[in-house]
Formats: C-alpha cells, sequence, structure tokens
C-alpha cells in the first residue's frame, strides 16, 4: 500500500466511524450525509468521493464488522486446543459482536437475502460471502467434533449453527438490559448449548 491508498484508507475509517457513531445516535434513517458531513469534518464532496450513498456507507460497516467477526472466530479455532472451551470462545465473539452492533446485526437479520444476492456491486458481494464464510467455519467446526467423537452424529449441522447465532442474538438483547427477566447467565446460557451437541 503506497502513501496515497493509505491516506484514503484513513479517510475512509474516520468517516465510517462518524457514520457508525450517528447510525446508533440517531438512527440510520434519520441520518442524513449532511449530518455526518458536519459529524466526520469531511466535506459532502469528500464523503461521495469514497462512498456512493449512505447505503454504500451502512454496507462498508456491515463489511467490516463481519470480517472483523470472521477474523476472531478464526483466531480461536487455530489458537484454542479444548474443543468445546473453543466453543465457548467462539459463542463469547458472536456475544460480543452482537451487543457492538446491534443495529447492524438487525439489518442483516431483515435483509432480504434474495434482494441482496441480486446486487452486483463489491461490497454487497463481501457481505454474503463473508455471511457464508462464518456459517461454513462453526459448521466444519462442528463436523471435526464429530470426527473426534465429541459432538453428537445425529445433529443437523446448519440447522444447529443457525440455532446458535439465534440463541446468543436474541439472549444477548436480554442478558444485557436492565431488567434480566430470564434470570440466567451466559456461563448458564453455554452449557445447555454444549449439550445440545456433546456427545456422552
Amino acid at each position: 500500500m503506497d502513501k496515497k491508498q493509505a491516506i484514503a484508507l484513513l479517510h475512509k475509517e474516520r468517516i465510517l466511524e462518524s457514520a457508525k457513531n450517528l447510525f446508533y445516535s440517531q438512527g440510520y434513517k434519520e441520518t442524513t450525509i449532511d449530518d455526518l458531513s458536519k459529524h466526520s469534518q469531511y466535506s459532502r464532496r469528500t464523503i461521495y468521493t469514497y462512498f456512493i450513498n449512505k447505503e454504500d456507507i451502512l454496507n462498508h460497516l456491515i463489511e467490516k464488522e463481519l470480517l472483523k467477526l470472521y477474523t476472531n472466530i478464526e483466531q480461536v479455532i487455530a489458537d484454542e486446543n479444548d474443543y468445546f472451551s473453543c466453543w465457548i470462545n467462539i459463542w463469547n465473539i458472536i456475544a460480543e459482536y452482537v451487543r457492538d452492533n446491534r443495529m447492524i446485526n438487525d439489518m442483516i437479520i431483515n435483509v432480504n437475502s434474495t434482494m441482496l444476492a441480486q446486487q452486483k456491486d463489491s461490497v454487497t458481494k463481501s457481505i454474503i460471502e463473508l455471511g457464508k464464510k462464518i456459517n461454513e467455519i462453526q459448521q466444519n467446526y462442528l463436523i471435526t467434533g464429530q470426527r473426534q467423537g465429541k459432538v453428537k452424529k445425529d445433529i443437523d449441522i446448519k440447522i444447529t449453527v443457525y440455532m446458535f447465532y439465534s440463541i446468543i442474538s436474541v439472549l444477548s438483547q436480554i442478558l444485557l438490559s436492565k431488567d434480566n427477566s430470564v434470570g440466567c447467565s451466559w456461563q448458564q446460557v453455554y452449557k445447555q448449548m454444549l449439550g445440545m451437541i456433546e456427545e456422552k
């Protein structure tokens, strides 16, 4: 990366960080490019140099956070020796992602995957591919556990990974709220999730 590319990347990152702060503080729909210009201290012209429109900014944010999620999961699988401790670490990473990116997570869940797949830009394609890779790395780790005799043979691998994400996504909203009406901890949740897959 040359100096010019490094400077452009720095500007993009600063604009994205400002956009993320605004989207969370006043909402995605309510945030305008003028708001972003004032908050980031970049002119509208500069913002449009790096991004097509507000949706493009959001897509870049989604891509950035999904890449971070994938990289963190990949790293913990490479570093952790104990199979089930690794799953707990993966779930902690996902819970942290959901906590830190609630608005982005909600938009990903609510997005029409068919409409997303019809978009041709490279960022949207990257989002779709990262979503697949995040699911696949977990599915492959379950298959590794089955081969090692640690994971039940009769579970549906794909559905199990979707269930893990859904459980963490829903419960994080409850467990992180001031009024924890469920009355349980992450440790208790993870114990139940391990029970879903562990071969006795």
